[in-house]
């Protein structure tokens, strides 16, 4: 019995070995207000930080949902203040 599970459990561990694999990267929910003017300059620097968005709304401003790594939350704060000159706000969910 022995020699069947060990066949068994390497042939499960090969193709697991072969998918590809992301590191964990810890995220804070944040919810972002910006205006259309600056909606360009908001989507470069989500994709440049790698946020991801969960979710937008457009209304008389325009509302993000987004998962930003803790480890950039202050740099991306800082980001979209310089963004949109002070206008935007980024608060944790």
């Amino acid at each position: 019995m022995v020699g069947l599970s060990r066949a068994y459990s390497s042939g499960v561990k090969l193709p697991l070995d072969a998918l590809p694999t992301e590191p964990k990267i810890d995220r804070i929910p944040v919810e972002i207000v910006i205006g259309h003017e600056n909606v360009a300059e908001f989507h470069r620097i989500m994709t440049e930080m790698e946020v991801l968005v969960e979710g937008e709304e457009y209304s008389e401003r325009v509302q993000f949902r987004c998962a930003v790594a803790t480890v950039a939350f202050e740099t991306f704060s800082a980001a979209v203040a310089d963004a949109t000159s002070g206008s935007g706000s980024v608060t944790r969910r």
